[in-house]
């Protein structure tokens, strides 16, 4: 084991080189989640979240996603109703004039139900199975918005490409399409329009690319019904490790903090999955990987903390401590990272972590040093659970007189585990 102490009790004597070094209407309208944060992330890259489809039958529309299953039926007056306990995977709206309304249902083709003046149903609203340009208040749109259940570990998702089944109740027509971002931009997509054909039949439509939370299908002319929809959705991960079955992928934030994936104890391959590295008000780095893909992958983090104030250089100064907690408990559970066993060093002295074919004696030492216990049936602590400082770099920023120096203080952290974490 290394003879260096606890990253808080780095007495003065070993720092003194240091400081010298370098180194339907379905739900209302979801807000949008994300994690609380004072670090600008870098633009987000997307990993695959699976396909959000919407289907109907001749009595109920069905939305899927993930394994999760969401119903909705016709209500008095063809109005859409939700069955109860569903998730909201997809709110459906119906607008008319821009005014907010309520999606329609029958015999499974969803439209806009239309209200008039006084709120009740307008002389229309039994073709709200329809969605139709010049109603008894004026164009009707009809809205798909992902809804406050499509989240995953990183919060809301996102919509790359979208698919339609709109079907002709006009002999011509034409639909505006507007994709609606999570910030609540709005981007014209290409427009939908027919002549011809037989009544009741498919619409051509293109696929809709992009980044977005919310479609809007607004009849300009004619008239058409909605059958179905297939959306492809994306977290908003900063990264992607691991794409290509193999280790080695790096991200670094904005704040220059660098996370390196090592790949997972005793195993060559590993399984794709998205991470988030942020900071809040609270914790310097703030890093979150899926608990349930890759229990066992290692890491390793390249932290420049903020300059830290310096005492005056007398015997018994320490350095910061660095803490972390892996989120298995409320209140958080900070625990203090020690310095790195031997075994995680190779042998000119660089921190390599475990490899794919590691010592037993190494994996048992280290799975010894577990610092959550396992909880059955709790994917947070899951496998092995342990954090430790590889190195200290520090370099003096400024002198500040008599009482000390700013100091630039870079650590270098092993982590394995299911990182649901915070570093601080």
């Amino acid at each position: 084991m290394r003879t260096l102490k606890s990253s808080g009790l780095l007495v003065l004597a070993a720092v003194t080189a240091l400081v010298g070094s370098s180194l339907p209407m379905i739900g209302a309208m979801p807000g949008q989640a994300s994690l609380s944060s004072t670090v600008s992330a870098a633009p987000a890259a997307t990993a695959s979240a699976g396909t959000l489809t919407l289907r109907t039958t001749s009595s109920a529309g069905i939305v899927e996603w993930a394994g999760q299953t969401q119903t909705f039926r016709e209500k008095t007056q063809c109005q859409i109703i939700q069955d109860p306990g569903q998730p909201d995977l997809l709110t459906l709206e119906g607008r008319v004039g821009g005014a907010a309304g309520t999606a329609g249902f029958r015999n499974g083709d969803i439209g806009v139900y239309e209200f008039d003046a006084e709120g009740n149903g307008a002389d229309n609203a039994a073709q709200c199975f329809r969605v139709d340009a010049d109603s008894f208040i004026g164009d009707e749109t009809l809205v798909l918005r992902l809804g406050q259940d499509a989240v995953d570990e990183f919060g809301d998702l996102v919509a790359t490409t979208v698919t339609i089944a709109a079907f002709r109740n006009s002999k011509s027509g034409a639909v505006s399409v507007d994709l609606v971002r999570s910030d609540g931009t709005v981007v014209d997509g290409s427009p939908v329009s027919w002549n011809g054909g037989k009544p009741g039949s498919q619409i051509p439509t293109p696929t809709y690319t992009g980044a977005f939370t919310e479609i809007r299908l607004t009849a300009d002319s004619g008239s058409f019904s909605l059958r179905g929809a297939q959306f492809a959705l994306a977290s908003e991960a900063d990264a992607v490790f691991c794409a290509d079955g193999q280790a080695g992928d790096t991200f670094t934030n904005d704040a220059g903090v660098k996370v390196t994936y090592l790949g997972d104890v005793s195993s060559a391959g590993c399984d794709p999955f998205g991470i988030r590295l942020t900071g809040d008000e609270d914790a310097k780095v703030w890093f979150i990987k899926p608990l349930d893909v890759n229990p066992n992958a290692q890491f390793i983090f390249e932290v420049p903390w903020d300059t830290v104030g310096w005492p005056a250089l007398t015997p018994g100064s320490e350095l910061p401590q660095a803490l972390i907690d892996f989120e298995e408990s409320v209140p958080p559970n900070e625990i203090e990272m020690p310095y790195c066993p031997d075994f995680l060093f190779d042998g000119t002295g660089a921190l390599v972590g475990l490899g794919a074919n590691p010592n037993p004696a190494d994996v048992a030492a280290l799975e010894a040093l577990d610092m959550i216990p396992d909880v059955t049936g709790d994917l947070r602590t899951d496998g092995t659970q342990f954090a430790c400082i590889g190195d200290r770099s520090g370099s003096v920023e400024k002198s500040v007189g008599a009482d000390g120096y700013d100091v630039g203080l870079t650590d270098l952290i092993y982590l394995i585990g299911d990182a649901r974490m915070s570093l601080k």
